[in-house]
């Protein structure tokens, strides 16, 4: 074959295949990018680069999956023409070494394009990470010697294993089958529906939905609330679902459009007939593309769910922890500390200082929806309100009620996030003889001195009490915590001046709970989480989160395009099939391009709507512990984002059938 033909060959393939190629162009444009920020987070944390090593292997994944399906499918749109050169007497090995060397060729190109637009595309995307990340903005060079090799191997080995696999297809082309058709295993080949293929794609879809919705009810049915029985319910969520989807769309579906032939004309009206035939072939033919479809977007929507709690808990955390310049447990950092600002002149700094008493506090928390009770043992530090009060005007904390007599207040991590699971018990009782029970009459909102509940904040719980109870506690230990407050807010790069002069490891001590006692814990840890600042802590929440933003947007984009590009492509190559019947049958060239739009539009519409329903009960599990309504705002949004792409996706491929169908 002569470098002419082939030329000819490769611009046909692309030319009617120009979105799945737009789409593999991108997807190694992002691979480079994600490669190249890997790089360039080396300078931040060993954190930030896993995540953009998790994102490109993850586009990787989905690259040879695409890729892979594309080129099987572009294959298939070929077919006769390899019958005909089987039936020529063109060699096996001659042909599979043409149709080699002409999808290698493709695939350089496209990796080459790709590069090119990552090349063109990765400093801009760098310049929007490091805003997103709250950085000084910082031209990166395009080409990263690093990322470029990762970039070639990686789409080599891919590109050389999907063709060895698409030689086992052309292997199995039947010359005699196909030069009666161009689809011979199309309905007439298949097996006929099973309607307990039809009915297990309803009961399991169901069934993974409701375990998702009753998720906590039986996660936390027995006491063994362990990892292993959270991913076997997640594990059986997934089976049922994805599984139930796929039987619903390839079984399910179709039989209920087969019996819709038997009601009036009013359910599809004109051509009612012909358009549930239409519908009936194409749910069994693209089956298979409409499921995947629909997984794609579902984790597109659940991620983009998932992204916006989390941005919205991260937000709320922040405030609530960033409310102190400086704040510590450690006398020592603490007097490193006041060295520092003496050393730099750093004078309009407030100074506070409480001691907290440290008991075991007992009380059962009722699940609320399995009712079961369970007693609790927590170490709490305890203050009282007139201390609560001196802080509060410091920390610009919220204001408290008057607490009188056994009343008092906690703050917890179930009073923060996981409260909505759990009823605590309104009386409270310290490990203290003679003492008598406490009432809790409400929770913390946010804590003096930190919101972190772990170890790093020395014990479980904070409790304000009233002054009059204040002194009848006897402590098991005491802890003095330390707080400053600058007059005029100070940057990070001060704030790391000042931590660069103190030494980088402390002693610090963490109280636990055991056989109803306090006991004491000394451990070793970095000066970052032994002294807390609050400009740090807005930089990290704004790090993670903006590396989490700007990643999850750049692969979502990406997995919609793609997800279109598959659908349009099923479109593309399909506009013709059925209407030369449609005009023997007297139809005229507007209502086929009707009944055809029915089709796209179920095409497009149903992965849409199977991803919002999955998206929907996926996050409810996660909205239970973590509701915001902000969360729910941008999830909204984000869902009809999607919904616009498919529509204009669908806008497109209507346009292009419409064309394709003129009156004979």
């Amino acid at each position: 074959m002569t470098w002419r033909t082939k030329s000819k060959i490769i611009g046909r393939v692309l030319h009617h295949n120009v979105l799945f190629w737009l789409a593999t162009v991108f997807l190694v444009a992002v691979f480079y990018i994600m490669m190249c920020c890997y790089a360039v987070a080396a300078n931040w944390t060993a954190t930030s680069q896993n995540v953009f090593l998790v994102a490109a292997v993850t586009n990787a994944l989905f690259f040879m999956a695409f890729f892979y399906y594309g080129q099987r499918y572009i294959i298939g749109q070929y077919r006769q023409e390899i019958a005909l050169y089987q039936l020529w007497g063109v060699p096996r090995r001659q042909l599979y070494g043409t149709i080699l060397t002409l999808n290698l060729i493709v695939l350089g190109l496209m990796v080459t394009a790709g590069l090119a637009f990552g090349a063109l595309f990765m400093p801009l995307a760098v310049l929007l990470l490091q805003r997103f990340m709250g950085l000084a903005t910082q031209f990166v060079a395009p080409w990263q010697g690093a990322a470029l090799v990762r970039t070639l191997a990686t789409f080599a080995a891919i590109g050389l294993l999907s063709q060895l696999v698409l030689v086992r297809q052309v292997y199995r082309v039947r010359p005699v089958q196909l030069l009666h058709g161009k689809k011979a295993d199309t309905l007439h080949g298949r097996h006929r529906l099973s309607l307990v293929a039809g009915v297990y794609g309803v009961l399991a879809t169901v069934s993974g939905l409701i375990i998702a919705q009753h998720f906590w009810w039986l996660w936390l049915i027995r006491p063994d609330t362990t990892g292993l029985r959270l991913l076997g319910l997640l594990s059986a969520i997934l089976i049922l679902v994805i599984s139930g989807e796929h039987a619903l769309i390839h079984t399910t579906i179709p039989l209920l459009l087969m019996g819709l032939r038997r009601l009036p004309r009013w359910p599809l009206k004109r051509n009612r007939l012909l358009k549930l035939a239409r519908l009936t072939r194409q749910f069994r033919g693209e089956a298979t593309v409409l499921w995947i479809g629909a997984i794609l977007l579902s984790i597109v929507v659940t991620w983009a769910g998932m992204l916006t709690t989390t941005i919205s808990v991260a937000n709320r955390e922040a405030a609530n922890q960033a409310r102190m310049t400086f704040v510590t447990h450690n006398p020592r950092a603490w007097q490193d500390l006041d060295k520092a600002l003496t050393r730099f002149s750093i004078s309009d700094v407030q100074r506070v200082q409480s001691t907290f008493k440290i008991r075991v506090v007992q009380f059962r928390l009722v699940n609320h929806q399995t009712g079961q009770a369970q007693a609790v043992h927590n170490t709490v530090a305890i203050m009282s309100q007139a201390e609560y009060r001196r802080v509060q005007r410091m920390q610009n904390l919220p204001e408290l009620p008057r607490l009188t007599g056994r009343a008092v207040m906690i703050g917890d991590a179930l009073s923060n996030t996981a409260w909505s699971l759990y009823r605590p018990n309104i009386t409270l009782h310290l490990n203290q003889k003679g003492l008598p029970p406490l009432r809790r009459v409400g929770f913390l909102t946010a804590t003096p001195y930190a919101t972190t509940f772990n170890t790093a904040y020395a014990t479980d719980m904070v409790m304000v009490v009233s002054d009059t109870l204040w002194p009848q506690i006897k402590p098991e230990a005491t802890i003095t915590w330390y707080g400053g407050q600058a007059t005029k807010p100070l940057t990070v790069t001060q704030i790391d001046r000042l931590l660069a002069t103190m030494p980088s490891k402390y002693r610090n001590a963490a109280y636990f709970s055991e056989k109803g006692k306090v006991v004491t814990r000394h451990y070793t840890d970095s000066r970052d989480q032994t002294l807390w600042t609050a400009p740090k802590i807005r930089q990290t929440f704004r790090r993670e989160t903006g590396i989490d933003v700007f990643v999850g947007c750049v692969l979502s984009v990406v997995i919609l395009f793609a997800v279109n590009s598959m659908l349009t492509l099923r479109a593309w190559a399909e506009r013709e099939e059925g209407v030369g019947l449609f005009f023997s049958l007297g139809m005229t060239a507007d209502e086929i391009r009707h009944v055809q739009n029915d089709a796209l539009a179920w095409r497009y519409a149903l992965p849409v709507i199977m991803a919002a329903l999955n998206g929907l009960f996926a996050l409810q599990m996660l909205w239970t512990v973590a509701w915001t309504a902000e969360s729910a705002a941008l999830f909204l949004l984000v869902l009809g984002a999607v919904a616009l792409v498919s529509w204009l996706f669908f806008m497109l491929s209507a346009q292009l059938v419409r064309r394709s169908i003129v009156s004979r």
